[in-house]
């Protein structure tokens, strides 16, 4: 199966969420997609909602959904949410 990383930069945040989205279609055509978070800053939960939308896409495909350079707000966001355990759950690779 192919394999993409997708980068986001900048601001990912409710605001910049749904443009996001719109542009990630490599997951509906059976990729797997490996998502580096290194370059996105300041992230709020709509990196937690992008992240659970696509581990809900990748699983529906057949798909693998990896973090990489996920930052220690967002692990804070996450227990926040009450999402620890399904963030800490994914598959992680160093950039």
């Amino acid at each position: 199966m192919a394999s993409v990383t997708v980068t986001p930069e900048g601001a990912l945040t409710i605001a910049t969420l749904g443009a996001f989205l719109k542009t990630l279609s490599p997951l509906s055509r059976g990729q797997s997609i490996t998502l580096d978070l290194s370059r996105a800053t300041p992230c709020d939960s709509a990196a937690l909602a992008l992240i659970v939308t696509l581990q809900k896409r990748a699983k529906a495909c057949g798909a693998t959904l990896r973090i990489a350079s996920s930052s220690e707000t967002l692990h804070r966001l996450a227990e926040i949410y009450g999402l620890e355990s399904f963030v800490s759950s994914m598959q992680r690779v160093d950039t």
